[in-house]
């Protein structure tokens, strides 16, 4: 007993000690497992803390280039911080109004011919008969009650351009007969009865004949600012005419292919706004052909009474797709691309005003161009006054991009289910590859 009391002290911290060694490995291994966690979070705290304050911030951008980040200089305070929030709302708001204003472009520019026959007039068939009957006196197709045939010279698209063709060869066969007669009455000189100058009457008679086709053709070319034939250059869409009301699909199509014929032909009109000498001096000499040989929408029968509703407008980034498009844009819920092809005469060192002025102020693109020289003496035999300046014939592979929050609330049921249908699909009945469709209505893959 002597020998433990002498040595308590000692004793008592070796089993302090044992005793401590035992806890941390048996009752108090939780306990130290949890702590070990708490100051591995505390130093994951300290270490992003540690990170915020060494991280490089950049002026806010809206470009996604990284060359544009200009580097903040300065640690942002509270005012710089409002004025941050204040810039991102007002580039928020500069963008709603700049959507809310390309919207109003296409509402201003392209109106329905008959606004009730879309998107649907349900068992009433007066406004598809109304329709009908408009969209053939705009191609000028409506019948004369004197002749009984369609008056094509009152095309629309005669109007808008300002344009028509040079005299036909019928034409200038009438002129010559009644200058003829004029001539003849004015030269002849009849001596009781008998004609006493008939070699001069033939000599003016052939003079004057002789100028009546050129002359008519320089009228022409002065009195119109492009030529152009509706029948020929424009074609309208199939199954509107004839004796019975079109179906709202099809005017549905109908619509949206005027639209983008009407806005081409404008946009036509405003490149030759400044000629003064008619088409002599105008920038397009004539419109050959505008032809939409593709098309965005295919319709989609029901397969159930349901009631199809349009994809809501996208939220974030449209991607570009330059593989099937030069331009990059494809088919998305804000827009759908409509392709066309134009062919068209212009003077050639103008060519690059031309395509300008096509595109200006309008959702009109081109994705391709060729050139070919003409020879101008050859048309002006046709009848074809282009001027003293080269020409070149140009076409041109083109696209319109037809906003969804505009066009959405003329679209038939039949359309707006068909927005959802994949190119090529498996499984779909009506077209190759299992898309369906429409006869003459293939649909362009990514467009």
């Amino acid at each position: 007993m002597d020998i433990v009391k002498k040595h308590i002290v000692p004793i008592i911290c070796a089993i302090i000690a044992i005793v401590c060694v035992v806890l941390i490995f048996v009752p108090l291994g939780g306990m130290y497992e949890d702590l070990t966690g708490q100051v591995a979070a505390s130093k994951a705290t300290g270490d992003g803390i540690e990170g915020v304050l060494k991280q490089q911030r950049n002026w806010p951008t809206l470009s996604s280039k990284e060359e544009d980040r200009l580097p903040l200089r300065v640690f942002p305070t509270d005012a710089v911080i409002k004025r941050g929030e204040e810039m991102t709302l007002g580039w928020r708001t500069e963008t709603d109004n700049f959507r809310v204003s390309a919207v109003q472009l296409q509402q201003q520019a392209l109106i329905p011919l008959v606004p009730s026959a879309l998107p649907g007039a349900g068992t009433n068939s007066q406004p598809a008969y109304d329709f009908q009957d408009a969209y053939l006196d705009r191609f000028g197709l409506k019948t004369d009650p004197k002749t009984g045939l369609p008056d094509t010279a009152r095309s629309i698209f005669n109007t808008i351009l300002k344009g028509g063709l040079p005299p036909t060869a019928v034409d200038v066969t009438n002129e010559q007969t009644r200058v003829a007669a004029d001539v003849t009455a004015n030269v002849q000189r009849i001596v009781q009865g008998a004609l006493m100058n008939p070699e001069e009457v033939a000599t003016k008679v052939k003079e004057a004949t002789d100028r009546v086709a050129q002359n008519m053709r320089t009228q022409l070319a002065r009195k119109y600012v492009v030529y152009v034939d509706p029948q020929m250059s424009l074609q309208p869409w199939p199954n509107i005419a004839g004796n019975s009301a079109p179906k709202v699909n099809d005017i549905f199509l109908a619509q949206v292919s005027l639209w983008v014929q009407e806005e081409v032909c404008r946009a036509i009109a405003e490149t030759n706004r400044g000629a003064k000498q008619g088409v002599v001096d105008a920038p397009i000499k004539r419109l050959v052909k505008l032809t939409l040989p593709t098309q965005r929408y295919t319709p989609v029968p029901a397969v159930a009474a349901d009631v199809p509703a349009l994809p809501p407008l996208p939220t974030a980034k449209v991607e570009a797709d330059y593989l099937t498009n030069p331009l990059g844009h494809k088919n998305n819920d804000y827009f759908d691309v409509l392709r066309f092809d134009l062919e068209i005469v212009c003077e050639a060192q103008r060519m690059p005003d031309v395509m300008a002025g096509l595109s200006r102020g309008r959702y009109i693109m081109f994705r391709n161009a060729k050139m070919l020289s003409l020879d101008s003496s050859a048309a002006q035999a046709q009848g074809f006054l282009y001027g003293n300046k080269p020409v070149i014939a140009l076409t041109l592979e083109g696209q319109y991009l037809m906003l969804r929050p505009f066009i959405g609330a003329f679209m038939p049921p039949d359309i707006i289910r068909g927005l959802n249908v994949l190119p090529g699909a498996a499984g779909q009945p009506g077209m190759p590859g299992g898309m369906p469709g429409m006869p003459g209505m293939p649909m362009e893959p990514g467009m």
